[in-house]
């Protein structure tokens, strides 16, 4: 099982639904430009392994919030899994040789983390886990998130973004209630975010957030 289709499909949801909601009011979802030329959250900020960790549990907590809050029916996980692949090959064209090699390593690792997890549901297709099990694996997904994107330069991730803004048409449009949870969601994310950071770090991440 590949941790990494996996990860960036659930990230490109994220994305594309996330956008839609503003820290205390629900406005309409920016255009993909505007998401684009948008710096990372995290842009300007050096983050210690402590303070990675606790902040990779925050986004294990927001992503959950998105899964429940926003679930899709099997008719739109399909579109989605449709564009897995395309996803997945646009995802490999934008890496030098070097690059690959980095994630085939990271790949392997990651593999043998998600077997060391659950090693009695790898390929199965519907594979039935334990909570402590969906836990540990969507923190390894999250995990998984963050060091391909320490791989690849601003370039790169650009291309990355546009593509994932492109999905936000596939998906409908969140009723009130969604949005409400949505909201509270981004609002609960960002404040576990805060007290992580010090007191510059919260300065640099309130102006990359204000992009949004």
């Amino acid at each position: 099982m590949k941790v990494q289709c996996i990860s960036m499909m659930v990230g490109a949801i994220a994305a594309a639904v996330i956008p839609t909601i503003a820290i205390g009011q629900v406005q309409s979802s920016p255009s993909p430009s505007e998401i684009i030329n948008c710096p990372d959250e995290f842009a300007g900020i050096t983050l210690t392994p402590q303070q990675e960790a606790k902040i990779r549990q925050a986004e294990v907590k927001l992503n959950t919030a998105i899964e429940t809050a926003f679930p899709l029916s099997e008719e739109e996980e399909a579109l989605l899994e449709k564009h897995e692949q395309q996803y997945e090959e646009m995802f490999q064209s934008l890496l030098a040789p070097e690059q690959k090699q980095q994630l085939e390593q990271l790949d392997q690792s990651m593999a043998n983390r998600w077997e060391a997890i659950a090693p009695s549901v790898s390929g199965e297709p519907e594979p039935r886990l334990t909570p402590q099990q969906e836990e540990q694996l969507d923190a390894l997904a999250v995990e998984y998130d963050w060091k391909i994107m320490a791989l690849l330069t601003p370039e790169q991730k650009q291309k990355l973004e546009r593509f994932e803004a492109s999905l936000e048409t596939m998906l409908p449009t969140p009723t009130s209630e969604q949005e409400v949870q949505l909201q509270r969601a981004e609002n609960n994310f960002k404040q576990e975010v805060l007290t992580v950071l010090t007191p510059e770090q919260r300065q640099q991440f309130q102006r990359n957030w204000s992009c949004d």
